[in-house]
């Protein structure tokens, strides 16, 4: 009979971790900024991590992992280390990538909720908002 498999996580961490039913969001605005708010900023720790952005242009979806490990210097291009500015927000420009992907945003488009994509050709997790849907709501 094989082994139960766990996934222990030390108490102070529980303490942090998301709960299932908690909602995080973001924001994008039209000058191009993700932004990503005080509470998922520290929830998942991300001042001085390394994020990698993906975007799904046929669905106008926008993603990314959180880089956990430290990386070597071939696996750093690409990433975006990310900083938290003195209001506890953690910015990321990403008007090239929405202009990549065709996406015009004339309005802010605040509180994006944050959703999580889990799949076997990724090593973790990618958080991502669709775009096209809020887009269309805004209109």
């Amino acid at each position: 009979m094989p082994a139960p498999k766990f996934n222990f996580v030390p108490e102070a961490q529980i303490k942090n971790m998301p709960h299932a039913e908690t909602v995080f969001k973001v924001t994008v605005n039209k000058v191009g900024q993700l932004t990503f708010s005080r509470e998922y900023t520290s929830v998942y720790d991300l001042d001085n991590k390394f994020i990698r952005i993906y975007a799904d242009a046929e669905k106008k979806t926008l993603g990314w992992q959180i880089i956990d490990q430290s990386q070597t210097l071939e696996e750093l291009d690409g990433l975006r280390l990310l900083k938290k500015n003195s209001t506890g927000n953690i910015q990321v420009s990403i008007g090239r990538l929405l202009a990549a992907i065709d996406i015009k945003i004339d309005k802010t488009l605040s509180k994006l909720r944050v959703k999580t994509y889990t799949s076997l050709m990724h090593a973790g997790d990618i958080h991502y908002v669709e775009l096209v849907k809020e887009v269309a709501e805004i209109k």
